[in-house]
């Protein structure tokens, strides 16, 4: 859901659209703490994007203890945290590219 919301803020949805409304209502329980100590950098909201390795680390804590293995030591917080890096890296820099190749507006 937090990155549903990151995508619809990327992609300029409306968020008047029902569907919009329903995603922000349901995920400003996290983004709007975090939003008042994370300012914007730029056009990124960093709030979101907070929240969206908040909540995969989150994801990964959950599966390890369901499986059985406990809390996720310290080499499976960096590993964890890796992933969502560079996931994250991989989203902002194709965003950038994708930015870069936009005929000029006249």
């Amino acid at each position: 859901m937090f990155l549903l919301r990151l995508l619809l803020q990327w992609a300029r949805a409306d968020f008047r659209n029902p569907l919009s409304q329903a995603i922000v209502r349901l995920s400003n329980w996290l983004i709007m703490p975090l939003r008042r100590m994370l300012p914007p950098v730029g056009r990124v909201d960093t709030a979101s994007v907070v929240a969206v390795v908040l909540v995969a680390l989150a994801k990964v804590a959950a599966l390890q203890l369901v499986a059985g293995y406990g809390v996720p030591d310290a080499i499976g917080w960096l590993r964890a945290g890796g992933v969502a890096a560079l996931l994250l890296a991989l989203v902002v820099g194709g965003r950038a590219w994708l930015a870069g190749r936009r005929p000029a507006a006249a």
